[in-house]
């Protein structure tokens, strides 16, 4: 796998870079199938097993088999010390991080996302539960779930987003601060058909059909981009707003979120970031502590790439 890596790297998580920030996107290619990022590690599965990179038992800069082997795995999820692991078959499992050791959840399971406060696992059915209980509601054709640190999203099969959990910084989309203990469609996006969503720590993203990038929750760091030449920004976007790039043509391939960052994928292949890059988790594109609208952080024009992701204080480019 061909990994570019970038951002906070005190626990030695990405565990062949010797600086403890890594300035750039950096080539971190390994021989993983998935890799997944958390704060204090990151998990890299391969044909031998699961591996923690970083920090495990008080010690940084470990490298550390949790299972064997990893060849049936088809995802991890991972959130401080808490790990998730979905095998092929559709068998979920939690690892427990000291030793390793598997605990049976459920299964028919196609995805699975986790958080400080909730475990979403979506079904190949369409089911989505707050493990281990199904989430009853009328829509049962979901296909896509993401969650940030107290929130979570969904998409439906027709393109509508639902939201549910804390709202106390505009992450639900609903217009007010107020929290959720059902999924509620965003009314602000009915009617535009949305093919991909992704969560921050505080906020949410979503790609409509039409290549446009909708976001709103928390902007304290500039992490939606919604630059408006203002001297100061807007802290919170209640309601979904379209990003404008510099080319008003381009289409949004992939999003993926931080805790206080974000980085998108024009169709023209150059990577996109805004807000907080206080550990280079968006390059060197700034000097400055955060970044307030999208700007090209990476040219990836010479590469496959297969997805975005994002660690609270990292990015990553995963390629094929």
């Amino acid at each position: 796998m061909r990994v570019f890596c970038s951002g906070f790297n005190l626990y030695g998580q990405f565990i062949k870079c010797p600086t403890l920030i890594i300035e750039e996107f950096v080539d971190y290619s390994c021989n993983a199938t998935l890799f997944e990022p958390s704060h204090t590690f990151n998990l890299a599965v391969t044909s031998d097993g699961v591996y923690v990179h970083g920090s495990k038992n008080d010690k940084t800069h470990q490298v550390q088999k949790i299972i064997n082997p990893g060849f049936d795995i088809k995802q991890v999820a991972c959130f401080d010390t808490k790990i998730l692991i979905l095998y092929k078959n559709g068998d979920l499992f939690k690892c427990d991080f000291n030793t390793g050791a598997l605990t049976y959840i459920n299964k028919n399971m196609k995805k699975v996302s986790c958080n400080a406060t909730v475990n979403i696992a979506l079904s190949n059915d369409g089911s989505v539960f707050n493990l281990p209980s199904e989430i009853h509601f009328t829509n049962n054709g979901i296909t896509d779930v993401a969650s940030g640190r107290e929130h979570y999203l969904m998409l439906d099969k027709i393109g509508k987003v639902y939201t549910c959990g804390r709202g106390s910084r505009g992450q639900l989309g609903h217009g007010d601060l107020e929290d959720e203990l059902e999924p509620k469609i965003v009314e602000a996006l009915d009617g535009i058909k949305i093919d991909k969503i992704a969560a921050g720590g505080w906020h949410s993203c979503a790609i409509s059909a039409q290549g446009d990038l909708y976001v709103w929750g928390w902007n304290g760091n500039g992490q939606l981009g919604l630059y408006n030449n203002a001297k100061e920004s807007i802290s919170v976007m209640a309601v979904p707003q379209v990003v404008n790039f510099d080319d008003q043509d381009a289409n949004i391939m992939a999003v993926a979120c931080g805790h206080r960052h974000t980085i998108a994928l024009l169709d023209d292949k150059r990577l996109y970031g805004t807000g907080w890059n206080r550990y280079c988790q968006l390059g060197k594109v700034t000097q400055e502590t955060n970044l307030y609208r999208f700007e090209v952080i990476c040219d990836l024009r010479n590469l496959d790439v297969k997805e975005l992701k994002c660690g609270p204080w990292s990015s990553l480019v995963i390629c094929l």
